[in-house]
């Protein structure tokens, strides 16, 4: 997600906390914000607490925002603790005893790497409060910590990965390319939190597919600044045959310095998607091969499954999104269609992908 969407994200999530009165380091009546449905009244609803490792800022107001958007449509009832603005990580531990004392009967904890944070969840547990552990597992001073909580996070990059690398280099040998040539990696630094570990996953697996060299390109989420880079390094690297991206801007960045380049020489795409509507669309046409991931849904998933133990079902180990890759048509033209996903078999517009199809 570039700069734009995250900055608007932040602006939404900001507006709701504010009509809720909600401090994410705040105690005492309102402490966060509280959704029920008409359906079911606050008695027989569940208290669920999504608690921060810190203000919402970068991608955890999206987080905010699905989480909520998912309790409400399950007639629970939603609240957000965490260090206040100003406060560190480390004060994680209180927030989750805050969210206790205040009612929470299931726990979903983006977990700040912490001790605190670990012992404080011990205690949850020791009172079969179910928790449920957002994007990764528990940890403190960077070591792992054991726990018997469920984890929702993505399924590993690796096979993923591997997947697009060989979807871009087998098309690239197809068409003439050297099978050992250089492949770049472009990364946005300001994508979700697990875009880190694509790229080091597409880095690892252009290497183990035999090319010279697998370059890391790294920009600040502005797509004239990507495309640029991608330009620049084509053109003193000749011999470039792959670029892989780690998001939405990214792949969009490759594909339109693609099309600059107008086969000179011609390169091959393949990355990572989030949105399911127009960024799927112009891959399709576009690129070797993509994988679909939303970051986003590990919200809904982990609020299902907190509601779930709250209500009695035993908890497993992790639950991770997967992911499989799609096959795009690689075309030898250049130009950048602008398709309508029906006529492509993408699925439709929903709840989570509002925008219409172009008419």
């Amino acid at each position: 997600m570039g700069r734009l969407g995250l900055n608007l994200a932040v602006w939404l999530a900001g507006s709701v906390l504010l009509v809720a009165g909600c401090n994410p380091g705040q105690s005492g009546p309102n402490p966060g914000l509280k959704i029920t449905t008409t359906s079911e009244s606050a008695a027989e609803a569940k208290t669920i607490f999504l608690v921060l490792p810190g203000a919402p800022e970068g991608f955890l107001p999206i987080w905010v925002l699905i989480a909520q958007r998912e309790a409400g449509a399950l007639n629970a009832i939603f609240r957000i603790s965490g260090p206040a603005p100003g406060e560190p990580p480390s004060k994680q531990g209180d927030s989750i005893r805050r969210a206790v004392g205040d009612g929470a009967q299931a726990l979903i904890v983006v977990p700040a790497d912490e001790p605190d944070t670990a012992v404080a969840l011990a205690e949850v547990a020791a009172k079969q409060i179910p928790v449920v552990l957002l994007g990764k597992p528990l940890a403190a001073n960077g070591s792992p910590v054991k726990s018997s909580f469920t984890v929702v996070a993505p399924a590993p990059f690796g096979p993923s990965a591997r997947q697009i690398v060989g979807a871009a280099l087998g098309d690239a040998k197809k068409n003439g390319r050297p099978g050992d040539g250089i492949a770049l990696i472009l990364s946005n630094a300001e994508a979700d939190p697990f875009a880190p570990e694509r790229s080091a996953a597409l880095k690892a697996a252009a290497e183990a597919a035999g090319v010279r060299k697998a370059e890391v390109l790294t920009f600040d989420g502005e797509p004239a600044t990507a495309t640029r880079l991608v330009v620049d390094a084509i053109k003193a690297q000749p011999d470039v045959v792959a670029v892989l991206a780690d998001d939405d801007l990214s792949l969009m960045a490759a594909i339109k310095a693609r099309r600059d380049l107008k086969g000179n020489p011609n390169v091959f795409l393949g990355g990572y998607v989030g949105l399911r509507g127009p960024t799927s669309a112009m891959a399709f046409f576009q690129v070797s091969g993509f994988v679909e991931f939303r970051a986003d849904q590990l919200a809904k998933l982990a609020v299902k499954e907190a509601l779930d133990q709250a209500l009695g079902k035993p908890a497993g180990p992790r639950i991770e999104q997967s992911m499989k890759l799609s096959r795009g048509t690689a075309p030898d033209n250049f130009e950048e269609p602008i398709p309508n996903k029906r006529t492509i078999g993408l699925p439709p517009a929903n709840e989570e992908d509002p925008s219409p199809a172009p008419k």
